[in-house]
């Protein structure tokens, strides 16, 4: 029988073959041990095993190791046959290795899909990225947006209350005066701007105070005010009804009550209250269609 790197084969002890469990569950050192588990002082594997399985070092001796008997002159090599069961094991060992290969595909399997989904993230996150931009932008225009109706609604609210003070006093033009809102506006401010502010509480029967006077006396708001000619009360309530102006709303409130004959607050949840009974009344139109 051939040996490899002069090595001889060891598997079979005192006649009887080991089981492929054997091999795999007990050390390499068991192979110099007697039927009664007693270790052979005279005997020892080249190469010296370790801590190992007897499968993992025959596997790491490559099923060839040697045996030699220091009880026998010039120490002579004991040769024994590879078993059967060798085979059966060098088989099993074959399809672990298959195992193993599998086990790396699949583990490259998933680092691809890792990186793809590393890359997807990637885009998800900028795309987010960039809706939030396009969000923030938006966000600004409907702040502008906004601003302007609370421009126009105050200069509304304003010219309105200096035209009802003036009613008020007998001193409004039947025909309706100018034409023109811009002339209008501006000649009811240059009339209110000699008004004696300590005539204003009792000409509003007490609802308004003189420190309003000088609100009222503001021509940028007029301004601000022709550049639309028409204001609808509930929206501006909205907007003063929201926390990020109650400062606004808190120098204002007394003037639009004179105005519009309701707080804020009221005529807000009026606003809303009809936007809410509109659109139900087309919801239901619209059911009765279908």
């Amino acid at each position: 029988m051939s040996t490899a790197s002069g090595f001889a084969v060891v598997l079979r002890k005192h006649g009887n073959i080991a089981s492929l469990e054997h091999l795999a569950e007990n050390s390499a050192e068991s192979l110099l041990l007697n039927d009664k588990g007693e270790k052979l002082s005279d005997c020892r594997l080249i190469p010296e095993p370790s801590s190992e399985s007897i499968a993992q070092y025959l596997q790491r001796c490559g099923n060839v190791a040697v045996v030699k008997d220091y009880s026998v002159p010039h120490s002579a090599e004991a040769l024994i046959e590879r078993s059967d069961k060798t085979d059966a094991l060098e088989q099993r060992l074959c399809e672990v290795e298959r195992t193993v290969c599998g086990i790396e595909r699949s583990n490259n399997i998933l680092q691809r899909d890792h990186s793809t989904s590393k890359k997807m993230n990637y885009e998800l996150t900028r795309e987010i990225r960039t809706m939030g931009e396009e969000f923030s932008v938006l966000q600004k225009k409907m702040d502008r947006m906004e601003m302007q109706s609370l421009k126009i609604g105050i200069g509304n609210l304003q010219i309105a209350a200096i035209r009802r003070i003036k009613k008020q006093q007998g001193r409004v033009n039947p025909s309706g005066g100018p034409s023109n809102t811009a002339q209008s506006s501006e000649g009811l401010t240059t009339w209110f701007s000699k008004f004696n502010a300590k005539d204003l509480p009792s000409v509003s029967n007490n609802m308004l105070k003189t420190t309003d006077y000088k609100r009222l006396c503001d021509s940028k708001l007029v301004e601000e005010r022709n550049r639309a000619a028409h204001q609808e009360w509930g929206e501006l309530a909205v907007i003063l009804s929201q926390q990020k102006h109650q400062r606004i709303r808190d120098n204002w409130q007394r003037i639009f009550k004179y105005v519009v004959r309701r707080s804020v607050e009221a005529e807000a949840e009026q606003y809303e209250a009809g936007h809410t009974k509109f659109l139900e009344a087309l919801g239901g139109l619209s059911e009765d269609e279908t």
